[in-house]
């Protein structure tokens, strides 16, 4: 039987899902992703979402060789991350693994934000000023709560 139609993004077919910012009566529509991608903005459509591939949550490389588990103590937004992201980002990081390769996982393991910003926007178009603020705001906070994975065995 067919999947039901359902909200997703017109550009990558990712599914949308709704989240509650905190604030009262807001609720904000995002990419059913850890962090919002940089290179479009969500146009919601109704069809049958693809299965996505496991993927590292920040170069997008496939098949993830390790996995962060979600946050269990405060997690401290970083400065270049915008108010409007904080509620969702903060439920991603306390609710949800994250998947890294090897790179990514080195260069977290090193605290590395500008690295892990190189190796993640170096070969995209070129980000508007605020876009890429709000990348480095998303990793910054990720790299906060000081993660340890554990191998991806699966």
């Amino acid at each position: 039987m067919p999947e039901e139609p359902r909200p997703l993004c017109a550009h990558c077919g990712v599914v949308v899902k709704a989240v509650d910012t905190g604030r009262p009566a807001e609720i904000v529509y995002r990419h059913d992703l850890r962090v919002e991608p940089w290179d479009h903005l969500l146009e919601p459509v109704l069809g049958t979402p693809r299965p996505l591939p496991p993927a590292c949550d920040f170069c997008e490389a496939p098949e993830p060789d390790w996995i962060y588990p979600p946050a269990t103590g405060p997690v401290a937004p970083h400065e270049d991350l915008p108010a409007s992201e904080e509620a969702p980002l903060l439920h991603e990081l306390t609710r949800h693994e994250w998947f890294a390769c090897d790179t990514c996982s080195v260069l977290i393991a090193d605290g590395d934000l500008d690295g892990l910003l190189d190796r993640v926007l170096g070969d995209r178009p070129a980000l508007d000023a605020p876009t890429a603020r709000r990348v480095r705001g998303a990793f910054g906070t990720f790299l906060a709560q000081d993660p340890h994975p554990y191998p991806n065995l699966t």
